[in-house]
């Protein structure tokens, strides 16, 4: 009862019957320790504040004050942000460097529509493989400190390997993840091109953003979501707040998906959301969206839909999956050997950096074997609890 009110609570716009169905499971009786914890885990709390203020009378006046404060919180540390953000991609425009901002910082303001209404941690930007050289310099000289350190050994430029490293810049609250690889897949991308060129301008705070177009922001949004086995609510919420806009290019979508083999990965955002709320993604826009049987067996067994739009547990597979379906789609063995080779068997820098352990340590060899046999032993744990 309380994952179906969480679910309810999540929408941006929930019409008529799910603000009833809301009214009546708040007097069914709710466990509001558990909820409360729920919604703040799920990155929805803002969002469950504001729908379930109209029924504020039936709650207990405790449970309101902490919703209410949740969601303050947020919108005094989200504006505080866009605050020192607007500057900086106003500087990053003038100075040359193409960019493109993702994720929270950019749904907030253009789909969510109020900065307290979308939680996000650091700030999502992906750096175009041409702006990687002089980058680092102008962070620097803004007062951004780099939060890790890396071998000389990777290069932003490499196509294949780009993946491994997105490094973190911080400047008192304000943290930047930038990302080298367009739609965050571990193989090379079959329309980088067009991924920039379709680029849009975003009012922010008085600024000018540059962000990716709702078409590549929707289906990077669907791929982030599986890569973390759409373990927060929040995910699905943005795919669904995405999809209702005004204005996406349903054609555009599909025409992603078949160039960079993500149908399936894509496809299956889009479903849990509409299985999530009904009304999110318009009609006939999964029959632009087809996939093979094999690849729907995989999405089943990988990401059961009654578990998670049920809101129960499911086990975390590795970041890489949406990029081994869209290689199976490609049908490259050999790129798809590469690619496998590549996220288990990554050079020792990247390992020494993402694990903390020295590159001549013994201990290595045990993190590759991890790397090698932790999905096989996930699947099986999986397949047993199916059992």
């Amino acid at each position: 009862m309380s994952s179906r009110l969480l679910v309810l609570s999540s929408q941006l716009d929930p019409g008529p019957g799910p603000l009833e169905e809301i009214r009546r499971l708040i007097k069914a009786g709710v466990d509001w320790e558990s909820f409360i914890g729920s919604s703040a885990l799920e990155g929805v709390a803002p969002l469950v504040y504001r729908n379930l203020k109209p029924f504020a009378f039936l709650l207990p006046p405790v449970v309101v004050g902490r919703l209410r404060e949740l969601y303050v919180m947020n919108s005094v540390r989200n504006i505080g942000l866009f605050r020192q953000l607007a500057p900086l991609l106003d500087a990053l425009r003038t100075s040359g460097f193409t960019t493109a901002l993702t994720k929270g910082a950019r749904l907030a303001p253009s789909v969510y529509g109020d900065a307290g209404l979308r939680p996000f941690t650091d700030v999502d930007l992906f750096i175009h493989p041409d702006s990687w050289s002089a980058l680092e310099g102008f962070l620097v000289e803004r007062g951004f400190r780099k939060r890790s350190s890396v071998s000389a050994a990777w290069d932003p430029k490499d196509r294949r390997r780009g993946w491994l490293y997105s490094p973190y810049y911080s400047r008192g609250r304000l943290l930047l993840e930038l990302h080298p690889n367009t739609l965050g897949l571990h193989a090379p991308s079959a329309a980088e091109d067009d991924f920039w060129e379709d680029r849009r301008d975003m009012a922010l705070d008085g600024g000018t953003a540059s962000v990716l177009s709702p078409e590549y922001e929707l289906c990077y949004l669907c791929l982030h979501a599986q890569q973390h086995s759409y373990s927060r609510l929040i995910w699905l919420t943005d795919i669904a707040a995405l999809s209702r806009k005004a204005g996406i290019s349903w054609k555009k979508v599909a025409w992603i998906c078949r160039e960079e083999k993500i149908t399936a990965s894509v496809r299956h955002g889009l479903h849990l959301a509409r299985l999530l709320w009904p009304d999110s993604v318009p009609e006939g826009v999964m029959d632009g969206l087809p996939v093979s049987s094999m690849e729907n067996r995989m999405l089943r067994f990988f990401w059961p839909e009654s578990r998670i739009v049920g809101r129960l547990p499911v086990p975390h597979f590795p970041f890489y999956m949406p990029t081994i379906l869209s290689l199976l789609a490609r049908k490259d063995i050999r790129l798809l050997g590469h690619a496998i080779g590549g996220v288990c068997f990554p050079p020792r820098w990247w390992m020494a950096h993402s694990y903390g352990v020295p590159e001549r340590s013994a201990g290595m060899y045990l993190l590759y074997a991890r790397r090698l046999f932790r999905p096989v032993w996930l699947a099986v744990k999986h397949v047993l609890r199916a059992a």
